[in-house]
């Protein structure tokens, strides 16, 4: 599979109770120039009840970015346009935020080397839809209509990017 990445942009990592940036890479969309201007393309991950307050309890936080660890790279998010990670929280769909221009890639976490990104303030609830079961993350989620402008993804302007293969 090929992903980009930003070159120069490399971002703090959590790690053991420190931050690193050892080993982390920004994973960025091959074709920057025209990010925002393709139709979203949506992941959607569980996350328990707790889990998603704690999210949402950073949109009042200094730094609103939370993270969301991911074992394989979903291939969508290496096309071009604004991204979406839909949440289902006990079997019903609940809101999206706005994923990040770029996430995290640490080769030396085998068991989940990916990070994607997100800022909170981006939540968007949705009228919840039924969720089926599955393991990691699907593409299998509820149909809504694009994000609008006051959505736009907070992240940080992208570097020019780099290709290069992974696993």
């Amino acid at each position: 599979m090929e992903i980009s990445l930003c070159a120069g942009s490399a971002k703090w990592l959590e790690s053991g109770g420190r931050r690193s940036k050892e080993n982390a890479a920004s994973v960025c969309p091959r074709d920057e120039t025209n990010f925002f201007s393709e139709p979203p393309m949506d992941i959607g991950v569980c996350m328990s009840k707790a889990v998603l307050a704690h999210k949402l309890a950073a949109r009042h936080e200094p730094n609103p970015e939370q993270a969301w660890n991911l074992a394989h790279w979903p291939s969508v998010l290496s096309a071009p346009g604004q991204h979406r990670l839909f949440v289902a929280c006990e079997r019903l769909w609940r809101g999206y935020f706005i994923l990040a221009a770029d996430a995290l890639f640490n080769p030396r976490d085998s068991r989940v080397p990916y990070a994607i990104l997100f800022d909170t303030r981006s939540w968007t609830k949705i009228e919840p839809q039924p969720a089926n079961r599955f393991r990691g993350f699907t593409y299998d989620v509820p149909k809504v209509l694009s994000v609008t402008s006051d959505h736009a993804s907070p992240s940080h302007p992208p570097a020019p990017a780099a290709s290069f293969r992974g696993q």
